[in-house]
């Protein structure tokens, strides 16, 4: 496949296949957000705080994206995709363990955690 830039020269398409520090990086990222999809699940569902709630459904949107976005390269990549954590291993409908207050808490730090991992991804990898 190729294009053509402004100059009018044809530019190639390369596809450079995923180092192993790539397929590390999106690997360990995959299982976390499934991970926080497990959590944030339970957490929705005994948060009472209604200004938590939008947090946490965020953080399920942005967890939820990255999965479908790493499963697409993973699939064009030809590269198993991990099963992560399911449903299986969460009981959304346990008992109140945490106060909003924690479950605020959590949802922030794991915020700051997807930042700081998006940051080391991108310093680490070459594309």
């Amino acid at each position: 496949m190729s294009n053509v830039n402004e100059d009018g020269k044809i530019i190639k398409e390369h596809n450079i296949p995923l180092s192993s520090s790539e397929m590390g990086f999106l690997w360990t990222q995959y299982l976390n957000d499934t991970l926080a999809l497990c959590v944030m699940k339970y957490f929705k569902n005994i948060c009472r705080d209604e200004e938590i709630l939008p947090l946490i459904e965020e953080s399920l949107n942005i967890a939820q994206n990255d999965i479908n976005i790493i499963t697409e390269i993973f699939s064009k990549e030809n590269i198993p995709v991990p099963e992560g954590f399911t449903d299986k291993d969460v009981n959304e409908n346990a008992p109140r363990l945490f106060t909003d207050v924690i479950v605020f808490a959590k949802v922030r730090n794991d915020c700051y955690g997807r930042y700081r991992s998006c940051y080391w991804g991108i310093s680490t990898h070459r594309r």
